[in-house]
Order: structure tokens, then C-alpha cells, then sequence
């Protein structure tokens, strides 16, 4: 029974993202618009240990292009410096995490992907409540019989907020793109939205997304995204 407010988040997540987001016409000058909808549910097993389960598609608004489902591992050290976060995410207050987690990711008009992920994130409290995560990923590929690997470095810089009962951190954040298939930096990623916790148990992140990418056909997105995230405890946590 403590699962059920979990299924009618999912409910109301599948009902949110169903209506078709405006997409560039075809031909038209300028990026592309896309919608990129997010599910993640994280578990803490106990204070070192979390696993999450990320599942998320993306689509033009009118068809669907790709999705990516697949858990991660993640275990944290004993924090150096602890300041409260007003955040649902355990991890944020601790000094670095490692995690290792595996994504299916079937595509149209591509190959599927599987890919195992590698990643470590130092974080740096600083005064006024702002905390400077670095995730540095590496993406183990396997794309159509064929291996190649990524470095994904992503800087996001957060302040903690609260307004009368409503908790909420705005943030912006870059990622760059290393792909061994073109041994070039060819790929970044810059985004600012903000995370609303709401309660215990809910985070919401509506944001907005600009990518770049020199090697695809659509040189240039931009993307309404939504993540909502789903925690919990396990009895023996």
C-alpha cells in the first residue's frame, strides 16, 4: 500500500507527458523543439547506498525518437563539510559519489544502444547556500556491434530556497561531450530549470535545454524537459 502515491505519480507523469509539445516545422530555419520527459525512482538502502531507476524518452512532438531505461548504483563517502540542502536527493549532502548503472537505449531510424556508465561527482559547498557539483561520466558504448566510449563532465551550480512552505533550488548546468568515434569534443549541453521538492518523498525539475551537437543531422535543439523523482526508503536502510 505505501507504493500506491508512487503509482498515481507515475499515472499522472504519463497523462502530463502525452500532449504534443510545438515542434519546428520542417524546413523552417533555427533548432528543433523537443520534449524530454523523465521517471526516475531512487531507493535508499542505507546511508551509503542508493539505487535508481531512470527511465525517459524523448520526441519532437509529434513522434517519438528515442528512450533510455536502466538502474544505477550509487554509493557515497561520510560527508567533509555538511550544510542542509533543502532537497530530497540524499547524495547532495555528501562530498562525493560514485556510480555505476547500465542503459538500454532503443532509438528510431539508429541502432539500439547498451551502454554501461561509470561516474564520479565531487561537490563544493559555498556561502548563501550555493553547492557546485562536477559529475564527471564515462559511457561505455555499444552501438550496432560497434564499441565506443564518451567523457561527459557536467558542472551545475544550485542555490537552496524557501518561500514560506514551498522548498525549491534553481540551478544551471553545462555538460560537455567527448566521443571516441570522432576523437573530438563534439557535443555540449547547457540547461536551467528549477527543482521543486514537494514533501518527503516528490522532487518536480521543470527546465529548459539547449544541445549543440556538430555530428548529428539536427545540429541544434532546444527542449522543454520534466523530471519528476520518486524516494524512498527500504525497511533495512
Amino acid at each position: 500500500m505505501r507504493f500506491l502515491p508512487a503509482l498515481a505519480v507515475v499515472i499522472l507523469f504519463q497523462a502530463v507527458t502525452c500532449p504534443a509539445a510545438h515542434a519546428q516545422s520542417s524546413g523552417s530555419p533555427g533548432p528543433q523543439w523537443e520534449w524530454w520527459p523523465e521517471y526516475d525512482t531512487y531507493v535508499r538502502l542505507n546511508d551509503s547506498v542508493s539505487l535508481m531507476l531512470e527511465a525517459s524518452r524523448t520526441t519532437d512532438g509529434q513522434s517519438f525518437k528515442s528512450a533510455e531505461i536502466g538502474p544505477t548504483l550509487y554509493f557515497t563517502l561520510k560527508p567533509i563539510l555538511r550544510r542542509k540542502l533543502d532537497t530530497n536527493d540524499p547524495s547532495k549532502r555528501k562530498y562525493l559519489t560514485f556510480g555505476a548503472g547500465y542503459r538500454y537505449i532503443p532509438a528510431v531510424n539508429n541502432p539500439d544502444e547498451n551502454r554501461a556508465e561509470l561516474e564520479f561527482t565531487p561537490r563544493y559547498y559555498f556561502p548563501g547556500r550555493f553547492l557546485l557539483s562536477n559529475r564527471n561520466r564515462f559511457d561505455l558504448r555499444e552501438i550496432g556491434g560497434s564499441f565506443s566510449w564518451r567523457y561527459r563532465p557536467r558542472l551545475t551550480l544550485e542555490r537552496s530556497c524557501r518561500v514560506l512552505a514551498v522548498s525549491f533550488s534553481p540551478y544551471a548546468q553545462g555538460e560537455l561531450f567527448y566521443d571516441s568515434r570522432y576523437g573530438i569534443w563534439n557535443k555540449n549541453i547547457w540547461e536551467f530549470g528549477v527543482i521543486f521538492s514537494a514533501g518527503r518523498r516528490l522532487d518536480v525539475k521543470p527546465y529548459y535545454a539547449h544541445s549543440n551537437d556538430s555530428r548529428s543531422s539536427i545540429s541544434h535543439v532546444n527542449a522543454a524537459g520534466l523530471t519528476v523523482s520518486l524516494y524512498f526508503r527500504s525497511n533495512k536502510g
